[in-house]
């Protein structure tokens, strides 16, 4: 007994691009315009088949070409609270060529945008205004800014913000995301920029990393070497010999105290071995440490490394 095939329907697009026949006119002749985009009967003119054309409709010569044509709009990024997909209507540069009636047209739009926008998005709005403040601040790279976005509007949708201020969250996610990506920044640092006390920018940091599930492991003092010596102009064998100094250091040490204490005292010293000596009071102004505990941490990693005999007073 033979076995019967049976058809399968096809899809309107499968069988478009099957058709060997005209449906108008039952020509068998076609032909391809359009750079092969359209098929299409040469007898009636009808196009059986039609391809989308993802290629630019203009011509360019290079990146900046590209970027500069292209009207597709911005990259999404989690800078902006809308991740950049609606349109603003925000304050115009130069109205002076605009008659007074559309100026006033314009003026009731503005108004009326920022009634009809929710809490939510002012308040992320602010908050990522002060972000990129404090990160420009702080010298701090874009990645930065762009995650401490994304994760002040977690902690906005999980109501850890409520009755916290602004500045503190930010604060917090800074120093929190700082030490993700190796570019952590001190306590200290992030009083100055924020205005907020080391104690409860401290406190805030703890709870918003406890209930975001962030394990924020301690600062390595390697992390602040560069940034110290390039602050103190140093060249680049005082910054070798840093790392060096780092890297013999027991983990008694790094655990008393403070990161920044220990790079600074690492700084002083390969400052000292390398007889390129700078002074207590300028490498205590860029860390922001006291000269006490920078004399302490010298003296006791001099005696922890045996490198007394090499000190040149």
């Amino acid at each position: 007994m033979s076995s019967e095939t049976i058809p399968t329907k096809k899809t309107g697009r499968e069988a478009k691009s099957s058709e060997k026949v005209c449906s108008q006119c039952g020509s068998e002749s076609f032909r391809e315009t359009g750079g092969a985009k359209e098929k299409v009967c040469i007898q009636c003119g009808l196009v059986v088949e039609k391809m989308i054309d993802g290629s630019a409709e203009y011509r360019t010569f290079d990146a900046q070409d590209k970027q500069e044509k292209s009207r597709a709009g911005d990259p999404l990024t989690f800078t902006k609270h809308d991740m950049g997909l609606s349109t603003n209507v925000g304050q115009s540069s130069d109205l002076s060529n605009v008659s007074c009636r559309r100026r006033g047209q314009y003026k009731r739009l503005m108004k009326w945008h920022k009634r009809i926008t929710d809490s939510k998005s002012r308040n992320l709005g602010f908050a990522f205004n002060e972000a990129r403040n404090m990160v420009d601040g702080l010298d701090m790279p874009r990645n930065v800014y762009e995650e401490v976005c994304r994760l002040y509007e977690k902690c906005v949708d999980k109501e850890l913000v409520r009755g916290r201020s602004m500045e503190k969250v930010v604060a917090a996610l800074i120093y929190i995301v700082g030490r993700e990506h190796g570019c952590p920044r001190s306590l200290q640092e992030l009083s100055n920029v924020s205005g907020i006390g080391k104690t409860e920018v401290s406190r805030c940091y703890r709870f918003v990393g406890r209930e975001l599930g962030k394990d924020i492991v301690p600062a390595d003092p390697s992390d602040f070497v560069p940034r110290f010596c390039s602050k103190l102009d140093l060249p680049g064998f005082v910054r070798g010999r840093a790392y060096e100094l780092v890297k013999k250091v027991d983990d008694g040490l790094l655990c008393d105290g403070s990161p920044t204490g220990v790079a600074a005292a690492c700084v002083y010293l390969a400052s000292i071995l390398e007889d390129d000596k700078v002074t207590q009071s300028s490498i205590c102004s860029v860390v922001d440490v006291s000269e006490v505990t920078l004399r302490k941490k010298y003296k006791k990693l001099s005696n922890d490394l045996g490198l007394e005999k090499q000190i040149k007073h």
